[in-house]
């Protein structure tokens, strides 16, 4: 059995801004890096992490940068990692793209999964990259336990494939995934299980959210 802990990236400049970034490199702010810490604190004290893999834009690295420092292991920096690109959306807020791009924006409204902004990416394109991607890490770190520091639109796509695995269909708008929140992965036997959902224990003192495929 393989573990796989996901964390999304601390708060960043875009994300305080309320823009669709995508994959261009910004940085965390001072509340980012204070969730950085945080989060290798409370890793550090329950949990044996033996690799540590990050998207290589900045904001995902500098997340588990901490912990990685504390324990003394190496972030594995991957392209597959990174978040969904928006194509031309990119820079914008949503109430821009809406006033911008009325009809890209229903479309987008009416089929999440599947609409694909010009020169960028669907959350199924995204679903493809990170599943195969995954399942190259867990052959390789197998009864190991790896944490992985990746992008909201990015933990989204994966998730709706692992829900759709175990026989549920989910809209990635429905999938919650705060910043610097922890998602919990089961591998055995061949299958994927999504076991704990958008922890923030480490931030707020708050529980596991059970997620369950009825």
């Amino acid at each position: 059995m393989t573990r796989i802990i996901f964390v999304r990236h601390g708060q960043s400049v875009s994300n305080l801004e309320k823009r669709v970034i995508g994959q261009t490199d910004v940085p965390l702010t001072a509340l980012g890096h204070r969730q950085a810490q945080a989060l290798s604190d409370w890793l550090a004290a329950r949990e044996h992490i033996d690799a540590i893999y990050a998207s290589d834009l900045c904001r995902a690295v500098n997340t588990v940068a901490p912990l990685a420092t504390r324990l003394g292991l190496p972030i594995i920096r991957a392209r597959e990692l990174r978040e969904k690109d928006p194509g031309h959306w990119v820079g914008h807020t949503m109430e821009e793209i809406k006033r911008r791009y009325p009809e890209e924006y229903a479309d987008w409204q009416r089929d999440g999964k599947h609409f694909r902004p010009l020169h960028g990416e669907s959350y199924e394109d995204v679903t493809e990259r990170m599943h195969r991607f995954i399942t190259g890490i867990i052959e390789k770190h197998n009864d190991q336990t790896v944490l992985i520091a990746s992008h909201a639109g990015a933990m989204r796509a994966f998730a709706c494939g692992v829900y759709r695995q175990n026989g549920t269909d989910k809209e990635p708008r429905e999938i919650k995934i705060e910043n610097a929140s922890l998602h919990y992965y089961e591998a055995k036997n061949g299958s994927l299980r999504l076991l704990h959902a958008n922890l923030t224990e480490h931030l707020t003192q708050g529980t596991l959210s059970e997620i369950t495929f009825e």
